[in-house]
């Protein structure tokens, strides 16, 4: 839980700005300035996030608010003021929200892919409509503008995006302007007994009004997020999995020794030791293979693609101050081993497989060094 404290200085003593309730001009209640606050200010809840639509439409009713990531993150929120008779029902509702999003398959796996992707599709199509709809263009050309983003850099985070919500992955923020103890004493219980996946964060915000007519915002927020164990196992959920993607090494590369080098760099990621868990992307033609160590990032630090190419990912690499550090540490490392490739300062640089293949050995003493692994 977080406290914020809106205090205003004048003529050298704190006066604390007039707490106002959110309402329209004729006094009413209004969840409606709530939700355009939220909008057009998603930074409220958390930096980093965009609005891609208000009203999203999920089968079973609107959800208020969607918003992603540049790692391609889900959140769905839901707003309710107090004097709101069902806020009491909004644990239940926004569980509704997330069942209709998402498709869960529990056929073998091959037909589950299919019938994930032509979920995925048909899902995406819609999501498309409601972008342009507040944005007046679609979804990837709003997502590459307001992230900055390459063709390479957005095609990686909509694997990331699509794996998220086939995994059923979505962050969910409930925004209140008061948090009653029965819905807190609920989420306690729902977290303590649960034995799934669990990502909820209540806020509860109110609004301040200064001498001046200046608005100001205080938030109270309670996280209660289980996250899965994702194990080597795990992947197999995915699209890839490691005996489909030496197989495609196989296929790609003729030379015994060129196969041998990239399985070298996949059986390394897959010793515990390294790194502690891996996933697989979920491409249709080309598998992508992401290890990542959880005590240093939740986000991969390589990704290795089934046509050799190995792509750092600095970018996501910005969990804390430290992490940063070290990022910057292993950009100049990595620079000294890759002079042909501008590293430093770069998002998401690639090496192509005839640039790192005499160099793997140089690659994992650096990667452990700088992360701390064997």
């Amino acid at each position: 839980m977080t406290n914020t404290k809106i205090h205003q200085l004048h003529n050298g003593k704190i006066e604390a700005p007039i707490e106002v309730n959110f309402r329209n001009s004729d006094g009413s209640y209004s969840e409606e300035m709530l939700q355009k606050l939220l909008f057009d200010n998603p930074i409220l809840l958390k930096e980093g996030v965009f609005p891609l639509a208000r009203e999203f439409e999920t089968g079973d009713g609107p959800a208020d608010l969607i918003l992603v990531d540049k790692e391609g993150n889900f959140y769905v929120v839901e707003t309710k003021l107090v004097y709101n008779p069902d806020r009491r029902k909004i644990i239940g509702q926004i569980f509704d929200y997330g069942s209709s999003i998402l498709q869960t398959c529990n056929a073998e796996k091959e037909v589950k892919d299919k019938v994930n992707d032509k979920w995925f599709e048909k899902f995406f199509q819609k999501l498309d409509l409601s972008v342009k709809k507040y944005w007046s263009v679609g979804f990837e050309n709003k997502i590459k503008d307001y992230f900055g983003f390459s063709k390479e850099e957005y095609d990686k985070f909509y694997e990331y995006f699509k794996e998220n919500l086939i995994h059923n992955k979505i962050t969910y923020f409930i925004v209140m302007d008061e948090i009653e103890e029965r819905l807190l004493n609920n989420m306690r219980l729902l977290y303590e007994y649960s034995t799934h996946k669990l990502n909820i964060t209540l806020f509860e915000l109110k609004k301040f009004i200064s001498k001046e007519k200046k608005e100001y915002y205080s938030s109270k927020f309670y996280e209660f997020i289980r996250e899965p164990e994702y194990s080597k196992s795990g992947s197999k959920r995915s699209k890839w999995d490691q005996e489909r993607f030496f197989e495609a090494i196989d296929k790609k590369f003729e030379h015994p020794g060129d196969r041998k080098i990239i399985k070298e760099l996949i059986q390394w990621a897959m010793v515990k030791e390294n790194f502690d868990s891996v996933a697989y992307g979920t491409g249709s033609v080309e598998g992508s293979f992401n290890p990542k160590l959880s005590n240093f990032s939740q986000r991969s630090v390589f990704t290795l693609y089934t046509d050799g190419r190995l792509v750092l990912n600095f970018d996501w690499l910005n969990d804390n101050d430290e992490i940063k550090r070290k990022t910057k540490v292993l950009e100049e490392r990595l620079q000294k081993i890759f002079p042909q490739v501008p590293l430093i300062d770069q998002k998401y640089p690639r090496i192509e497989f005839e640039l790192w293949k005499n160099k793997l050995d140089d690659f994992k003493k650096i990667i452990s060094g700088v992360l701390g692994t064997k």
